[in-house]
């Protein structure tokens, strides 16, 4: 599966920026391949919806470092039940830098940006309501990037 960029920006603020990106916490199958820049590259090896458009969300986000494990739990804990209920959503990887403790880097996959885009602004800020209020920790999603599997 390949994926190509659709648009990509960086956003700085605080984590209320989550009513327009979300996510959830599932692992996605798939193998990994050394990248030509020494990197990883992950290729799902998931059928799901192969005939179509898949999205791919991708973010960064900056946490306190003695707080990541809490964040990855109320992450868990909030977004995926809710997101789970709405319809398009395949799966979600989380990525930890070894090198940088204040970093995680998500990555959802939905069956259409149609879908993704679906979710109610309502349902979103309640939801960002409640995590802020479980982890009301700094945290920020520093980069967003929008990707479309071929």
């Amino acid at each position: 599966m390949a994926l190509k960029l659709r648009k990509s920006f960086v956003l700085m603020g605080s984590a209320s920026i989550w009513l327009m990106i979300v996510g959830v916490a599932r692992p996605v199958s798939g193998e990994q391949k050394p990248g030509t820049d020494g990197s990883q590259v992950v290729q799902s090896t998931s059928r799901q919806n192969s005939d179509s458009s898949i999205a791919v969300e991708w973010l960064r986000i900056k946490v306190d470092p003695a707080r990541r494990q809490e964040y990855l739990q109320k992450d868990a804990e909030i977004w995926t039940p809710a997101l789970k209920r709405y319809p398009g959503f395949i799966d979600k990887t989380v990525w930890l830098n070894p090198d940088n403790n204040a970093e995680i880097i998500i990555v959802v996959r939905w069956a259409s940006r149609e879908q993704w885009f679906s979710i109610p602004k309502a349902d979103l800020e309640a939801i960002q309501a409640q995590f802020d209020q479980a982890f009301p920790f700094e945290h920020r999603i520093k980069e967003v990037q929008e990707y479309q599997a071929l």
